[in-house]
């Protein structure tokens, strides 16, 4: 779960091994009822499985991507940055499971 301000965004992770390769999906239902799906690539865990990063990229838009990390602070609690190409910075995320 995420917050668009006040508002709490929905959301699945799931993972699968494709052709040796772990891919991950990443879908969002936002407040105002508008859903958006991702595509987790090149993904990278910690020894200790409390990290998690790689590439985003959008399912129905190709120009828009950029990179994740997920830090899993206790079994319920995530905190984690993203960015997105063409736009300065890291963005920044919380929630729960």
């Amino acid at each position: 779960m995420q917050s668009a301000g006040d508002k709490k965004v929905t959301g699945t992770l799931s993972f699968e091994l494709v052709s040796n390769e772990l891919i991950g999906k990443a879908n969002n239902v936002f407040p105002d009822g508008s859903e958006t799906a991702n595509t987790l690539s090149e993904i990278k865990f910690s020894n200790d499985g409390k990290v998690i990063e790689g590439i985003w990229k959008a399912d129905d838009i190709q120009s828009l991507h950029g990179t994740f990390r997920f830090n899993l602070d206790s079994e319920s609690r995530f905190t984690g940055t993203y960015t997105v190409v063409n736009r300065k910075g890291e963005f920044y995320w919380n929630g729960t499971k």
